[in-house]
């Protein structure tokens, strides 16, 4: 650590000024003036490529921080005892022990404070309206955490003579001609700063979500910019990401050659470009990018939702669940205003209450299968490359059980009786009774069809659908468009039950419809079951949507997390 030349104490760096500033007395430093601080040492380390090659390298003194529980580890220069890990949310002592880590060839400050970040986060919660009251508890979003992450970052360079065949077509008469031209320029490309986590505990579809990062704003780095932070431990091998970085750079490579006024206007093979503009790789580095880090543990305390902010940019990305209780009253309060302009513009006849309600069911059924495919992906973390790659490789090391399965596989499970959650019993006592009781009742109450009540249940329907198609359907947060594939399929074997409720919504009105009944009565009480088992989708919606941002606790296992 660094002490304070006016009062003693530990100089800590200030993202604001991009000093280090006491937090007692004031006193500020420039940061490379304790460039030479911190002893350095030159080591040999092998070159991952060629076994026989070594390479010299520079590392400093660290304090390595080890959760007890979920084995993940943090690098900090200060001895600063930690009560919480920021991976597994717990709130234990971090075991820490003194050793060597290696430079990272540069490192981005950060420039947004810890202020900035929580009022960032802030802003995200006001417009998540349906985000459990818990999580804007402000004891919650003080232990935001910053943490320097690791991101592998590649540079690409192309210099050659493009030479390639162009195309314009015309029609004369009843003729189309096309003219060939060949289009030949000398060019020199760069692409600099594709950048990728390095770090199996930051997530990809977090790590993606506040991308980009300003690798023209980097600094060499010195341990100095660690003061009053943390720095996760890189394990994830340099070459996983190095496909993905050469197409990125080749996409660059093309759409700005195409933009030139010698290519534009021509129909090129992409192929042939593609051919001619391969990237040719020039470096691979690691580097430390700002990020702060929230981890929240669900009430059950055996789940854990993420939160992470651009410390450079002030990008959010959060895993927000939804409160059932909440997203019910939303939707009622919602409903009133267009029940009542409706009601005065629609007349609801029995057959289009039947057919309204079958379409709900169909998109319900619909959206009930995408989210099931994206827990089934976040549940084995299928969306995180690195993770994925660091368990291969743990498991080829020391001669372990076989990785998990790849993307659209399903791994082989012990499969477990599961208790029936109390709320989901509750639903399908109603559906029952509903199916045993609801004739008898509408013997008695025929009204509760009059009056364009029903019209009502129909427009809260519509809107409870609607609603979710916006929220827990949507892309937002999701993985940014470098990423191929981010959904596996789920093994139809554990989607079938829940399917089979908004299916059986659409049966129910087939067969109704077939029938063709003479008394509206019955069209009316088919379209009220099958809303009743929308409902139950819409619940089933919600459920996957929470697990799939409340994730599983983590487990680093090969960190020596028990």
């Amino acid at each position: 650590m660094i002490k304070c030349l006016g009062c003693g104490s530990s100089l800590l760096f200030d993202p604001a000024s991009q000093l280090l500033k006491c937090p007692h007395c004031g006193r500020t430093e420039k940061v490379e003036d304790f460039t030479d601080s911190y002893p350095h040492y030159v080591e040999a380390e092998t070159d991952p490529y060629d076994p026989n090659v070594t390479h010299q390298v520079k590392t400093y003194d660290a304090l390595l921080y080890t959760c007890p529980n979920c084995g993940a580890e943090l690098v900090a220069t200060d001895e600063t005892a930690s009560t919480f890990c920021s991976f597994c949310g717990d709130s234990v002592v971090l075991r820490g022990r003194l050793m060597r880590q290696k430079y990272p060839a540069y490192i981005i400050p950060f420039s947004k404070t810890k202020q900035d970040c929580e009022k960032a986060y802030r802003k995200k919660l006001k417009k998540a309206i349906f985000a459990p009251s818990w999580m804007r508890s402000e004891t919650e979003i003080e232990k935001f955490r910053g943490i320097y992450m690791p991101y592998w970052t590649y540079d690409f360079g192309k210099n050659r003579r493009v030479n390639v065949e162009g195309k314009k077509s015309h029609r004369s008469g009843n003729y189309i001609i096309t003219d060939h031209y060949r289009l030949t320029k000398e060019i020199r490309a760069e692409y600099e700063g594709a950048s990728f986590d390095a770090a199996s505990t930051f997530n990809d579809t977090l790590s993606e979500a506040i991308s980009p990062f300003r690798v023209q704003d980097a600094k060499e780095f010195t341990p100095a910019y660690l003061s009053g932070f943390y720095a996760d431990v890189g394990d994830v091998d340099q070459s996983l990401y190095s496909e993905d970085a050469s197409d990125m750079a080749a996409d660059y490579f093309r759409s700005n050659l195409l933009k030139d006024p010698a290519f534009s206007g021509y129909e090129i093979s992409d192929t042939a470009l593609k051919n001619q503009l391969s990237p040719e790789k020039k470096a691979e580095k690691l580097g430390y990018f700002p990020v702060w880090f929230l981890a929240l543990r669900s009430r059950s305390n055996k789940r854990v939702s993420y939160a992470v902010v651009n410390g450079q940019t002030g990008k959010v990305a959060a895993d927000l669940p939804v409160s059932f209780a909440k997203y019910i009253l939303g939707s009622l309060l919602l409903a009133v205003p267009f029940f009542f302009a409706l009601n005065f513009l629609l007349t609801l006849t029995p057959v289009k209450a039947l057919l309204i309600s079958a379409f709900l069911a169909l998109i319900s059924m619909l959206i009930v299968n995408v989210q099931l495919n994206r827990t089934y992906t976040r549940e084995h973390d299928l969306d995180d490359r690195g993770l994925q790659d660091a368990r291969k490789r743990q498991a080829a090391e020391t001669g372990g059980s076989a990785p998990p399965a790849p993307e659209n596989a399903a791994p082989k499970k012990t499969v477990k009786k599961k208790k029936k959650n109390a709320s989901s019993v509750l639903i399908g006592a109603l559906i029952v009774a509903a199916f045993i009781i609801g004739p008898y009742i509408l013997d008695y109450i025929p009204w509760i069809f009059d009056g364009g009540i029903f019209i009502g249940m129909l427009i809260f329907g519509v809107i409870f659908i609607a609603g979710f198609i916006w929220n827990a359907a949507s892309k937002r947060g999701r993985p940014n468009k470098r990423r191929k594939q981010d959904t596996a399929k789920a093994p139809f074997r554990e989607k079938i039950l829940t399917l089979l409720k908004p299916a059986a919504g659409i049966l129910i009105a087939v067969i109704t419809w077939l029938v063709n009944p003479v008394q509206d009565l019955y069209y009316y009480a088919a379209s009220s079951v099958v809303m009743a088992l929308i409902a139950w989708s819409i619940y089933d919606i919600i459920r996957e949507h929470n697990r799939q941002t409340m994730r599983p606790l983590p487990q680093f296992g090969k960190r020596g997390g028990k």
